[in-house]
C-alpha cells in the first residue's frame, strides 16, 4: 500500500538503509545471475552461429589480457551468456526510471520515485556484485575457481575505474539529489546505452558478415550503436552533466561540484573512447561493401571485437597501458591483416 512505499522510501533515504538494501540486493543480484547464466549457456551453445562466436569471444578475451590457454570453450560461453544477462539487468533498470523521466519526479507519485531510486541501487547492487565476483577470478582463482580467471588489467580497469566512479556517483545522488532532473536523463540514458550496445554487441558475434545479409546486418547494428552512442554519451551526457554541477555551485555545495567535477572528467574520458571507436567503426565500414578476401574479414573480425570492447567498457587504449599481452594480441591480429593485404596487392600484380 501507499504508507508502505512510502515507508520504504524513507528508508532508503538515508545512509544506512541505503547501504544494507544494496549489499543485500548486491547478494540476491548475484544468485539470480549466476542461476540465469547457466540457463542461458545451454540455449547459445544449442544454436548453429555458437561455435564462430564463441571463436569471436576468445579473441574478445585475448583483447582483454586472458591468455590463450584460459579461452575454453566453457569459459567464453560463460562470459558470452554472462553479458547478455547484463543487458537485460539494465533493459529491467532503465525502463523502472521511465516513470520519474517521463513525467517528472512529482508528478509520478511516490510509486514511480521508488522505482526510480530502486532502479538506481540495483545497478549499484550490480556492479559491488561483479567487483566481488571479479576479485575472487583475479586473486582467488586457485582456492575459489568461479568462472574463468580474470586477467588484472581487466580488474583494475572494470573494478577500480568504472564500477567505482559509477557508484560513487549514484548513491550520493540517491542520498542527496534524488530529485534533479539531470540525474534522472543521466541515469536513464546510460542504463539504456549499455544495454543496447552490449546487446547488439553480443548480436553482431552471431552474424556470417561473409553473406550479404549477413553484413547488411552488422552495417545496422554498426548505425544503432552509433545514433546510440552519441545521443547518450555524447549529447545527454554532456549537456546534463553542465546542468548538475552548475547546479551544485549554484546551491553553494562545494564537496559535490568537486567530487562531481573529478567523476565528470574520468567518465567524460569512457564516454569520448566510445564515441570514437562507434564513430571509427562507422567511418570504415558502411561505404564499403560485402568483404570478400581474408584480409578483409581479418580486419572486420578485429574491428568488431574492438568495438565490442569499448562498449564493455574495457577500452583497448586501457588494456594496452595495463596489460602486455593484450597489447601482444592486437599487434598480431594487425601484423595478420597487414600480411594478408600485402598477400592481396602482390596477387594482383601477378
Amino acid at each position: 500500500d501507499k504508507e508502505s512505499t512510502m515507508g520504504f522510501q524513507e528508508y532508503l533515504s538515508g545512509a544506512r538503509g541505503c547501504l544494507v538494501f544494496v549489499s543485500v540486493l548486491a547478494v540476491v543480484t548475484g544468485l539470480v545471475f549466476e542461476i540465469l547464466n547457466k540457463k542461458l549457456m545451454d540455449m547459445v551453445r544449442s544454436k548453429p552461429w555458437c561455435a564462430q562466436a564463441m571463436n569471436l569471444q576468445k579473441a574478445l578475451a585475448m583483447n582483454f589480457g586472458y591468455k590463450e590457454e584460459e579461452c575454453t570453450f566453457e569459459a567464453m560461453l560463460d562470459g558470452y551468456s554472462f553479458v547478455i544477462i547484463f543487458c537485460g539487468h539494465h533493459f529491467v533498470a532503465g525502463c523502472c526510471m521511465l516513470p520519474v523521466v517521463l513525467m517528472g519526479w512529482e508528478a509520478c507519485g511516490t510509486t514511480g520515485q521508488l522505482l526510480f531510486v530502486v532502479a538506481a541501487l540495483s545497478d549499484v547492487a550490480l556492479d559491488m556484485f561483479d567487483c566481488f565476483k571479479n576479485f575472487c577470478r583475479t586473486f582467488l582463482y586457485s582456492y575459489i575457481p568461479w568462472s574463468s580467471p580474470c586477467p588484472l588489467a581487466c580488474f583494475i580497469v572494470l573494478c577500480c575505474l568504472h564500477h567505482p566512479l559509477a557508484m560513487s556517483m549514484v548513491i550520493p545522488m540517491v542520498l542527496h539529489y534524488p530529485t534533479m532532473r539531470s540525474f534522472h536523463l543521466i541515469a536513464v540514458s546510460l542504463l539504456f546505452a549499455a544495454g543496447i550496445c552490449f546487446l547488439s554487441g553480443a548480436y553482431k558475434f552471431t552474424l556470417d558478415v561473409k553473406s550479404k545479409g549477413g553484413f547488411m546486418q552488422y552495417k545496422v547494428v554498426v548505425i544503432l550503436q552509433l545514433v546510440t552512442i552519441w545521443f547518450t554519451r555524447g549529447y545527454v551526457w554532456f549537456t546534463q552533466v553542465y546542468v548538475t554541477l552548475t547546479t551544485f555551485r549554484s546551491h553553494g555545495d562545494t564537496k559535490f561540484f568537486i567530487a562531481g567535477s573529478v567523476a565528470a572528467v574520468l567518465m567524460s574520458l569512457f564516454n569520448i573512447v566510445m564515441i570514437m571507436d562507434a564513430t571509427d567503426a562507422a567511418k570504415k565500414w558502411l561505404p564499403r561493401p560485402v568483404p570478400t578476401e581474408d584480409a578483409e574479414h581479418e580486419e572486420l573480425k578485429a574491428q568488431i571485437v574492438r568495438s565490442h570492447s569499448s562498449v564493455l567498457s574495457v577500452p583497448s587504449i586501457m588494456t594496452d597501458i595495463l596489460s602486455p599481452e593484450a597489447k601482444q594480441f592486437r599487434a598480431s591480429v594487425q601484423v595478420l591483416v597487414a600480411a594478408n593485404k600485402f598477400k592481396k596487392g602482390i596477387s594482383k600484380k601477378d
